[in-house]
């Protein structure tokens, strides 16, 4: 890959890439570390996209799945995460995006794409390698999670 569109690339899709990472390892440096390893594998791909969508796309399946295997390895279950803060654009956005990061990965995964990322539910589907009635469950129980711990904080 040239250069200059893989600096594109990066410009474009690291905070993407990023906060996928962190919704799976709820850890800055791991995610991180995450981030770098997935633009690396872009690097080295050699892959030719067809549209930007189909490189987000493919950017946030190889960062799932490195998450995953980053939280399968042994180093990860020998110390605790520190609870730490992603910058928000608005204070609003940071107090549900908190509690958004609370849910199990899977549901936090479907939310994320859905709400921050504009993704369809089929489109989430594919990426995710599941059914669009998966999803669609996934971000109903998601819903269901979030509105229940709003109603216990007030």
């Amino acid at each position: 890959m040239e250069s200059e569109k893989f600096g594109e690339y990066v410009g474009k899709f690291h905070e993407t890439v990023f906060r996928v990472a962190f919704g799976y390892t709820k850890n800055h440096a791991d995610a991180q570390d995450i981030e770098q390893d997935v633009f690396l594998k872009l690097y080295c791909c050699g892959k030719k996209f067809e549209s930007d969508e189909h490189i987000r796309a493919w950017l946030i399946r190889v960062t799932m799945n490195a998450a995953k295997n980053f939280l399968r390895s042994c180093s990860v279950r020998r110390y605790e995460p520190l609870d730490e803060h992603i910058p928000c654009e608005n204070e609003n956005d940071g107090a549900l995006l908190e509690l958004v990061r609370g849910l199990k990965p899977e549901y936090l995964t479907a939310v994320y794409l859905h709400y921050y990322e504009g993704y369809s539910v089929k489109e989430i589907a594919r990426i995710c390698r599941t059914t669009p009635a998966a999803v669609t469950m996934r971000l109903s129980r998601a819903r269901e999670r979030l509105k229940k711990i709003i109603k216990e904080e007030q």
